[in-house]
C-alpha cells in the first residue's frame, strides 16, 4: 500500500491540523488578510482601500463578517488583533499619497 502525499496546502497556520484545511477557515484567514495589506500598503491610485480596510479592521461591529465575528470563528482574540495591527502601523506609518516603487535588484 502506497501513502500519497495530502495535495491540500499546508500553510494555514491552525492548532488542529484537521482544522486549517476547512475552507471557510481558509477564506475567513483570507478576507483578514487582504484587509491588513489594504490598511498596510495604500494603493495611491485608490485610497479608499485604506479607509474602508480601517473601518472594517477596527469597528466594534459584531455583525456576520465583521472582524469580530470572523475572529470568533477563528478562535482568535479581536482586541488583541487589533492591537497587533495599530502597533505594526505606529511602526511603520505611511505617508499621505505616498508611492510605493518595486525595485529588482
Amino acid at each position: 500500500m502506497t501513502s500519497k502525499k495530502d495535495p491540500r496546502p499546508q500553510y494555514v497556520e491552525c492548532d488542529d491540523p484537521l482544522e486549517a484545511h476547512i475552507p471557510e477557515r481558509r477564506l475567513l484567514v483570507a478576507v483578514i488578510q487582504r484587509a491588513i495589506i489594504d490598511y498596510s500598503v495604500p494603493i495611491y491610485d485608490r485610497p479608499h482601500l485604506r479607509y474602508w480596510a480601517s473601518a472594517w479592521l477596527f469597528s466594534d461591529s459584531k455583525e456576520i463578517m465583521s472582524l469580530y465575528w470572523i475572529c470568533s470563528y477563528l478562535s482568535e482574540d479581536p482586541e488583541g488583533f487589533q492591537e497587533a495591527i495599530r502597533k505594526s502601523a505606529q511602526e511603520r506609518p505611511v505617508k499621505k499619497n505616498s508611492v510605493l516603487i518595486r525595485v529588482e535588484r
